[in-house]
């Protein structure tokens, strides 16, 4: 069992111990089985390891033991996040048939308010600072 393993699941076990409620899935919260583009599964595990985490220990969980300790991998960036809650407006097809821009960027760049992506990046950035302690 390798180390973050182990560490999710004695987490999970003081998480239960001191009342918290709810059954999860073990697979969900190790990330067994998650392919590495599913943002949206891979942003549940990290809300989930941050809120037991936040349960357990009384103390918001600091950046560096989220992503070394209990993700084993990079947390996801706030650039990601903004991409992903924009991506359920559905791009027109159009816009990806040039292959030298990414469609996104250039669907934001031509179609919305100057500067509209830069103040969701740092709205998100905000909520991400929330959410634990950078250290």
């Amino acid at each position: 069992m390798s180390s973050h393993r182990k560490n999710i699941a004695d987490l999970y076990k003081k998480y239960r111990a001191t009342g918290g409620f709810g059954m999860y899935s073990y697979e969900d919260m190790i990330g067994e089985g998650i392919i590495p583009n599913r943002i949206s599964v891979l942003l549940k595990q990290e809300h989930l390891i941050i809120n037991m985490y936040n349960c357990v220990y009384d103390i918001p969980i600091t950046h560096t033991t989220l992503e070394k300790v209990y993700l084993n991998r990079p947390r996801i960036n706030a650039t990601i996040r903004v991409v992903h809650k924009l991506s359920k407006y559905r791009i027109p097809r159009e816009y990806a048939i040039n292959k030298a821009h990414d469609p996104f960027t250039y669907f934001m760049k031509y179609n919305t308010i100057h500067g509209y992506m830069n103040r969701l990046y740092w709205n998100e950035r905000e909520i991400m600072k929330n959410e634990l302690v950078v250290g």
